[in-house]
């Protein structure tokens, strides 16, 4: 299990949730899991796609600028949040395979998966 520990931060840090209609092209899953090194999340491929950076401002800005100008179906940044910095015990953006390991990688706090169900019209 990944786990997500939340905090506060001084520095410009930012979280991001997005939702696509779909996540299936290996290109652009690819270019999901691979931003700058300093940027950590998660990406659920499938129907619907669903991904979540955190990580500095300007890189989660960069990265999401590079996935958005892809030809997509359906992408929708359904939560951003600037001064909070979720962080994963790994390193990087890992796949997970359901909505279930999404939430899972919460972690455990509330505040994050209730703010993710929301997002993703679950809750």
């Amino acid at each position: 299990m990944q786990l997500l520990i939340f905090r506060r931060s001084t520095s410009r840090t930012k979280s991001v949730m997005i939702w696509l209609r779909h996540l299936l092209a290996l290109s652009k899953r690819k270019l999901a899991l691979y931003p700058s090194s300093s940027v950590a999340g998660i990406a659920k491929p499938g129907y619907p796609g669903i991904v979540v950076f955190t990580g500095p401002t300007s890189a989660i800005d960069e990265h999401v600028n590079t996935l958005e100008v892809e030809n997509w179906q359906a992408f929708q940044v359904r939560y951003e949040e600037e001064g909070e910095l979720w962080e994963f015990v790994h390193e990087g953006v890992r796949e997970v395979e359901t909505m279930a390991e999404v939430v899972k990688s919460m972690g455990g706090w509330r505040r994050e998966e209730e703010e993710f169900l929301k997002a993703v019209g679950i809750k």
